[in-house]
């Protein structure tokens, strides 16, 4: 029994480290959200997605990676997350991940519509990321999160900031909207 209890015990005291050192700030929601609007959108079985910047270092991001390693959020019906180009996605329901901006805070309908424009800095150490949740050319939900590097979108460290990440702009309660305020944290 000690055998299996500290192997255990090492991976839930990992998984807390791993968690603790994830940050989301700058959650906004608008009156345009509603949990079911994700389920809603993804009835085709996928959501588009928009990446942005190489969370891992320099060189090309492979999005289909990232878009495939990203967590459904609680409350949606099973569907994928589908990589996009800005244009290609502009009309869709989308996520929109900037990795690496070059300003703090939460996304708005102009990076929903113009996320190649949004400007960036080198990955390759703390990953910093801002993702918008948007439908046609309107945002519904944004936030802006960090987290330790990671080495490719398999790594624990990626994936904890991810989770957090998709749990907050996705929410499975109804969050109390401050349209666009940045205090929108709270939930009914």
């Amino acid at each position: 029994m000690k055998s299996i209890a500290l192997p255990l015990a090492a991976a839930a005291a990992l998984a807390a480290c791993t968690q603790s050192n994830v940050n989301v700030s700058a959650v906004s929601y608008t009156p345009l959200y509603y949990p079911q609007l994700v389920s809603y959108v993804t009835q085709g079985g996928q959501l588009a997605t928009v990446v942005r910047g190489n969370p891992f270092g320099p060189g090309p991001v492979d999005a289909d990676a990232i878009a495939a390693a990203l967590p459904l959020p609680n409350a949606a019906a099973p569907f994928r997350y589908r990589a996009m180009t800005p244009d290609a996605a502009r009309k869709s329901a989308r996520l929109v991940l900037v990795f690496g901006p070059a300003a703090a805070g939460p996304g708005d309908s102009d990076t929903c519509n113009n996320a190649q424009d949004e400007p960036i800095v080198p990955g390759g150490g703390p990953v910093a990321v801002k993702a918008v949740f948007c439908v046609g050319p309107n945002w519904t939900s944004t936030l802006y999160a960090s987290g330790p590097p990671a080495r490719d979108p398999r790594d624990p460290q990626f994936q904890a900031l991810m989770n957090q990440v998709i749990a907050s702009l996705m929410p499975e309660d109804q969050p109390l909207s401050d349209r666009g305020t940045g205090g929108g944290t709270g939930f009914q």
